[in-house]
């Protein structure tokens, strides 16, 4: 991650300025970029498990949840420092060296980050698994990617897919195609785009902080993740529609009131998440096929989620045709999550329960 941020920081422009590469630079950006995601992605996967791992049985929702929460805190930092960048420096500026500013920024936390993590030891649960097989009390497994397709474990990937899409599409909806729509797109619309950027840093902040309360909540509540995470599917499939139609009208308290009460359904079913995914896997194929499933998560609902949000808009020439898609696509995680809860589809209640520091088989 250090690494591609530096060298996207120092990346030749594709015409601007005597410092240019043409063609070149366009294919590097991509590459860089593909690198960039790739660690982050397993990083951010890796950080969840350790986090529910090592937490004790009474806050195990409450720390599951700072992994997607200090994500969220990053998001905010970014764009905080685009309406910095963006208020200070002239347009010329910057498209000549602004742009690289916020990649530049992030290269001495890579280094907080990496001496923090040479004082961390192993989750007691991941210990205690390494002990029973090294005293050959597990059976001999698969190799893990060979271990996640098999039929214990697979449709656990396919619920956990199902029910990420959520999360994935909304947060990228939430956070940069609306404010992208109502700076931009929006006929007639108040907001200038530094202001937008501003704008996205407090509400990204507020959801960040909503993930304490919302977490406590469902460690008290008995099912309480399930509970959560389902009252956000049901608030999301019912409020988007009118929330973007909210913020169509294109006012500042139009704005911030729809990004705000966004980010809330976001949160609720955010916060939960990360404990209910890990509870889907043993702790042997635990991290491959998390990382395999939210990841694909990633790539099929938030990837394209700006390009599909766009010729929705394109096609239907409103915003209810985005506001739909996302009310489908929460309809389909909530189904998913009653159809991985409720039904005898994953062997959660026999295979995997939640003991004193936290999760083991």
């Amino acid at each position: 991650m250090g690494l591609a941020a530096l060298t996207l920081a120092a990346l030749p422009s594709y015409d601007y300025g005597a410092y240019k590469a043409g063609l070149t630079s366009t294919v590097l950006m991509i590459v860089i970029r593909m690198v960039q995601g790739l660690s982050v992605g397993g990083e951010l996967v890796g950080s969840m498990i350790y986090s529910v791992e090592s937490a004790p049985a009474d806050q195990v929702t409450l720390l599951g949840a700072i992994p997607l929460a200090s994500a969220l805190g990053g998001m905010a930092l970014g764009f905080l420092v685009a309406g910095i960048i963006g208020t200070i420096l002239s347009e010329e500026q910057m498209y000549l060296y602004g742009w690289r500013i916020g990649f530049g920024l992030g290269v001495p936390l890579i280094v907080f980050a990496v001496v923090c993590r040479r004082y961390m030891h192993e989750s007691p649960v991941f210990l205690e698994m390494k002990k029973k097989r090294e005293a050959g009390a597990m059976k001999k497994e698969l190799a893990p990617l060979r271990e996640v397709f098999s039929r214990d474990h697979l449709p656990a990937v396919l619920v956990v897919f199902l029910v990420t899409g959520l999360w994935c599409l909304g947060i990228w909806l939430t956070q940069a195609w609306v404010r992208i729509y109502y700076t931009y797109d929006l006929e007639g619309t108040h907001v200038t785009e530094t202001a937008g950027y501003y704008i996205n840093t407090g509400v990204v902040v507020v959801g960040a902080l909503s993930f304490v309360p919302i977490a406590l909540l469902a460690d008290r509540l008995e099912d309480g993740r399930f509970k959560v995470m389902l009252a956000g599917a049901v608030y999301l499939a019912a409020l988007a529609p009118v929330l973007l139609f909210l913020i169509d009208h294109g006012t500042y308290p139009a704005v911030v009131a729809g990004q705000l009460l966004l980010m809330l359904g976001m949160a609720i079913f955010g916060a939960p998440m990360t404990t209910w995914m890990v509870g889907k896997f043993p702790t042997a194929t635990q991290y491959t096929g998390l990382a395999l499933a939210y990841n694909l998560s990633q790539a099929v609902y938030a990837g394209p989620a700006l390009l599909v949000a766009t010729g929705l808009l394109d096609a239907t020439g409103n915003i209810w045709g985005v506001g739909c898609y996302w009310a489908a696509v929460a309809a389909v995680a909530g189904c998913a999550l009653v159809v991985g809860e409720r039904t005898s589809l994953l062997p959660r209640s026999s295979l995997y329960v939640e003991i004193g520091d936290g999760f083991g088989e």
